[in-house]
């Protein structure tokens, strides 16, 4: 049976060197508390052994020395080892152990007399024959057949750790007493090793990894100091558990006797590599002086490498500090003062701290503490490829300095961006360089067509002493005098040099002021009404620009290609590149917009454009320039929408407008907050506008303005580098151009295209959508964005209670059900026998791909299923606002006929050709339409009350067609026949 033990009883333990806290040591070494395969050459460190399986690789050392099992002595469990004198000799036993590279050794034990009884009686621990501890009884324990335990450490500095180093337990005691050692654990610190690799900044240094509290020789990479070297050229002394600033320790030089001068030094070497090329290394650190005396060596040096001549930093002068006091000093600029040298910092940069002192006294000295080193990666092109490995991010700056193309070397990002000479940074199409802050071009840098430069912080700078170009290539051009719409993204660019190639006499910019739309005209016949065609009255909104004119960021210009382009190679169509030369624009700008209140139901039309040379978020530009909430309530600049010129449609005579030969309205494509239409080119745009870019955009009637006179208002629309984006296919359209893959959006909003086209080229687009936000009402151009059909065949919606005509027509999510219906509307100055088509042209949400979408034709009372086929039809000449309806339900009756059917209205026809149309319901007639069977319109009148009588006298003996439209919106269809 085993006895039962007491709880064991903590000893006092003599340590040979006083800087270390058993406490914690004792701890991690119940955590390393490992098993061990044992031999008997030496044993590696972590080890323990409680003996209960083995002897633990103990070898006997004679006089009655042995391993003990079922011993109810044992200090813990049945099995230690046993030592006893009973004849004049010491007891022991030992190992070899691999104590070699570690800079302590712990050995901890547990251990149980038997017959020890006074302070003669004792036994040792030995480390190589030396003794390391000796433990008497009563100095130490003073009570048998209780367990104790016994802990204490070793340094490197005090003794030699070997790789065969023989540790030994010896007992040397009266009487045959009896010691029993159990537990035993030996662990030991190695230090981390040392490297040389590139740091990252900022480096620090406060001295709290010193494992050895004091040198007093010269000595290489210090304990759990890496890179840190200490000489003295004289008698001194280094310490780290002195002095502190923060933390427990400092570097503390000072004499090592009062009668000995003292010089000391501690030297860094810190390996840079990686910022070989940085401009803003900067050093600091604090220090407290303990004399009073100056002295050259009591100073601070840096060098670029281990063999470059010390440069002095800083020399600290008593006369100016607090004896006793800690001083920051910082901002020491070191790449300035290597530079200054003729040096730069390199994988061997090296900093010492120096002391001297001739009073001959200890503790006369200083003390260095909170050593830093800042300053800002570099990522360097060079010789074709990155140095070290080290890449640009958004957190590390970027030096060119070799030529680099993103075509081949990759898109990145980068914090700041310096360009060395000669070198050529290109950005080639569909790739991008993105710049957190400031940009330094001592080179050259390019941005071609589809590329994107980009910066990211409004206030970044851009300091530009060498060549920045952006090259842009105009859509395809079939004709000389199809018009681009541009917009400079660099900044001191004239439209000679930026518009080179463009011609002369047909340079424009947009005088918003001037833009007074209160007469309508059809088909430029010069006869104006009241009313809007988006034809300014008096043709004063467009003026010619000479070359020398600066171009204005954020202003748009408009210019035709050089004719003799196009005599070289007549027939061929053709990109045109274009160069704009100068500083990037970047940053906040705010452009002046204007609107002219003398005609208050006009658009008021601003020509602006894309100041960066990077594509910028439509959405984000709406969003900060006008009010797309659901109140409907602007406050904002503009009303919302984006108009891109994409020419299709050849100049007529028959199109409004103030020349001879005008071009269609038609032929702008369209972003506004529901999506996007096409123009004439049948090109979808993105919700990206490309760099150098011009459009239109509308200034809304209820902005915050300012007055300045004759009716004209203004205020800002507002361009900000938040706006800009890189990705590889948001620069790479440009009007006109080819499709891309556009950004998603909101996948719950429901979106109808529809196309309009024929046999002699139209090509017209609409958009329908439901979004939350919307109502059936005219919402603003940021829902609900207006067209104004000028001249050949156009397709439009329309709204209950409005005459405008829309492109993009935003509803209410509600009215999502089988029972909606669409209204459509269709107008043509086309005489020639035309074959219309109405086709979807594409459908987003689940409403609208989950139902079949039909088209009625009111004029010839047919339901086509759209979703099937395309619909074709022929028409006469006119405006038919209610001709089509989408409905998705072919028993859907058109909302403008279900209060009102062709009982309400009776068509009466008199002997003098005289025909009368009357209605009843307090309604009155707004217009009568007569067609043919076949579609073909005969006649249009208008009316106003609620019987009209009208002359038909051309009109032969045939069944004909009456469309009545009412003066509640409604519309009747009836058939007639002329006697």
């Amino acid at each position: 049976m085993h006895k039962s033990k007491k709880q064991p009883q903590s000893i006092k333990v003599l340590r040979m060197n006083t800087t270390f806290t058993l406490k914690k040591q004792s701890l991690f070494l119940l955590v390393l508390l490992l098993g061990i395969t044992y031999n008997y050459a030496q044993t590696d460190l972590p080890y323990f052994t409680d003996f209960e399986d083995n002897a633990g690789g103990w070898i006997d050392g004679g006089n009655d020395s042995k391993y003990v099992t079922n011993n109810n002595s044992s200090p813990e469990g049945n099995n230690s080892w046993e030592i006893k004198d009973d004849s004049g000799e010491a007891s022991s036993f030992y190992q070899k152990f691999n104590l070699l590279n570690y800079t302590s050794v712990t050995i901890s034990f547990s251990f149980e007399s038997d017959g020890f009884d006074n302070n003669q009686d004792r036994f040792e621990v030995k480390l190589d024959g030396n003794r390391l501890e000796r433990y008497k009884y009563k100095d130490y324990w003073n009570q048998n057949g209780r367990k104790q335990i016994a802990t204490f450490t070793l340094n490197s500095t005090d003794y030699t750790f070997k790789s065969n180093s023989e540790i030994t337990f010896e007992s040397d005691s009266d009487n045959a007493d009896k010691l029993y050692i159990d537990e035993i654990s030996i662990t030991g610190i190695k230090p981390i090793p040392c490297t040389t690799d590139a740091i990252t900044l900022p480096w620090n240094e406060g001295f709290e990894t010193a494992n050895i509290n004091e040198y007093t020789n010269n000595s290489s990479d210090l304990n759990g100091l890496c890179g840190w070297d200490y000489e003295k050229t004289r008698n001194g002394r280094l310490r780290f558990n002195v002095e502190e600033h923060t933390g427990s320790k400092a570097a503390f030089f000072d004499s090592n006797r009062d009668d000995r001068y003292s010089e000391n030094y501690l030297i860094k070497t810190l390996n840079l590599s990686n910022y070989i090329d940085a401009t803003d290394l900067e050093l600091s650190f604090w220090f407290a002086d303990y004399g009073d005396e100056n002295h050259d060596n009591d100073a601070v040096w840096i060098r670029g490498n281990n063999t470059a001549t010390w440069i002095k930093v800083y020399t600290i002068n008593p006369e100016n500090v607090t004896n006793n006091t800690w001083n920051e000093i910082t901002n020491i600029d070191i790449d300035q003062l290597l530079n200054d040298a003729g040096q730069t910092v390199s994988s061997t940069f090296q900093i010492k701290l120096g002391q001297y002192d001739n009073y001959s006294q200890n503790y006369d000295g200083i003390a260095y503490d909170d050593i830093e080193i800042t300053g800002t990666q570099y990522a360097i092109w060079r010789n074709g490829a990155w140095v070290n490995g080290i890449q640009p991010t958004l957190s590390i700056k970027t030096l060119i300095d070799d030529s680099y193309n993103t075509s081949t070397e990759g898109s990145f990002s980068c914090k700041t961006l310096n360009i060395n000479t000669p070198y050529i940074l290109t950005v080639d199409n569909n790739t991008y360089i993105e710049v957190e802050n400031d940009v330094i071009v001592n080179g050259q840098i390019i941005v071609e067509t589809q590329g994107s430069f980009v910066q990211n912080n409004n206030n970044g700078t851009i300091i530009n002493n060498g060549l920045m170009s952006v090259n842009k290539e105009t859509a395809l051009m079939n004709q000389w005098y199809e018009y681009t719409y541009w917009s400079s993204p660099v900044s001191g660019e004239t439209i000679g040099s930026g518009l080179l190639k463009s011609n002369t006499n047909r340079r424009f910019k947009f005088i918003a002021q001037n833009f007074i739309d209160a007469k309508a005209e059809v088909g430029n016949n010069n006869a104006k009404d009241a009313g809007q065609d988006d034809i300014d009255d008096d043709g004063n909104d467009w003026a010619w620009v000479s070359g020398t004119t600066i171009m204005t960021p954020g202003v748009g210009y408009a210019s035709t290609s050089n004719q003799s382009i196009f005599n070289n190679t007549p027939g061929t169509s053709k990109r045109i590149a274009y160069t704009f030369e100068g500083t990037f624009n970047n940053g906040i700008y705010s452009l002046p917009i204007y609107r002219n209140d003398t005609e208050l139901k006009d658009n008021n039309w601003n020509f602006i454009g894309n100041p960066y040379p990077s594509a910028i978020d439509a959405d984000l530009f709406l969003a900060a320039n006008s009010n797309i909430s659901t109140d409907i309530t602007s406050t904002k600049s503009l009303s919302g929408a984006i108009y891109l010129w994409s020419q299709n449609t050849p100049p007529s005579g028959t199109t409004n407008g103030n020349e001879q030969l005008n071009f269609s309205n038609d032929d702008y494509a369209i972003i506004n907050f529901l999506g996007q239409i096409a123009g004439g080119d049948g090109i979808k745009p993105s919700r990206y506008i490309p760099s150098g870019q011009g459009f239109f955009v509308s200034m809304d009637n209820a902005a915050s303005a300012t007055s300045l006179s004759d009716n004209v208002y203004s205020s800002n629309v507002i361009f900000n580098n938040s706006m800009r984006v890189k990705g590889p296919t948001e620069n790479s359209q440009f009007f006109k151009s080819s499709n891309v893959k556009e950004k998603s959006t909101n996948t719950e909003i429901n979106k109808l295209w529809l196309n309009l086209s024929s046999d002699n080229g139209v090509y017209n687009q609409i958009l329908v959508g439901y979004i939350n936000g919307a109502t059936n009402n005219d919402d603003g151009a940021a829902y609900d964005a207006t067209k104004y059909p000028t001249s050949g065949a156009a397709l439009y919606s329309t709204i209950t209670g409005s005459n405008q005509k829309y492109a993009i027509q935003s509803k209410a999510v509600n009215n999502m059900n089988k029972d909606e219906v669409i209204s459509l509307g269709f107008s043509t100055t086309i005489n020639a026998a035309t074959l219309y088509k109405l086709s979807i042209d594409d459908i987003e949400g689940d409403f609208l791909t989950d139902n079949a979408i039909y088209l009625k034709d009111n004029l010839l009372n047919k339901t086509h299923n759209l979703s099937d086929s395309d619909y074709t039809f022929t028409s006469e000449t006119g405006e038919f606002n209610n001709r089509f309806e989408i409905v998705f339900n072919t028993n859907t009756l058109s909302i403008n006929t279900t209060t009102t059917n062709q009982t309400d209205l009776s068509i009466v026809e008199f002997q003098n050709n005289q025909v009368q149309f009357s209605v009843f319901n307090n309604l009155n007639i707004e217009s009568v339409s007569i067609f043919n069977l076949l579609g073909k319109q005969l006649y249009q009148f208008k009316g106003g009350n609620s019987k009209e009588t009208y002359n038909l006298s051309k009109l032969n003996n045939i069944v004909y067609i009456a469309k009545v439209t009412l003066s509640n919106g409604a519309v009747i269809i009836k058939k007639a026949v002329k006697k």
